[in-house]
């Protein structure tokens, strides 16, 4: 079965940030009140959209892992809280890092109440 490219599967246009965006988390463990099976993440954005966004990190995530964090601001210490999913990840060519796409989780009651001018 041909796949679309990720190109034709994309529902919302990419933004490029800079500078770099940082996103400090941590993965959740499947059971509730286990830190043990909790990893920091720390990386940096590389595009973002509506639905998700796209992480350069050092750790090598997984699939379906959720992950709890916050979203830095650079020169502020402004940040959003978000929770995200690993949808999926790459191991970059160029050293350690890995390159993954996470999508927003419980993003649905937000679209409703934003409206444009």
């Amino acid at each position: 079965m041909n796949r679309p490219s990720s190109k034709q599967r994309r529902t919302a246009p990419r933004f490029r940030l800079q500078p770099p965006i940082r996103l400090y988390a941590r993965t959740l463990p499947l059971v509730a009140g286990l830190t043990s099976g909790s990893r920091v993440i720390d990386g940096h954005i590389q595009n973002i959209s509506r639905y998700g966004l796209c992480l350069l990190a050092r750790q090598r995530l997984k699939i379906s892992e959720l992950l709890v964090g916050e979203i830095g601001f650079p020169g502020t210490r402004a940040s959003v809280p978000t929770l995200l999913q690993v949808r999926w990840f790459h191991k970059n060519s160029f050293g350690a890092r890995y390159r993954a796409g996470l999508r927003y989780v419980l993003q649905a009651g937000i679209e409703g109440s934003l409206t444009r001018p």
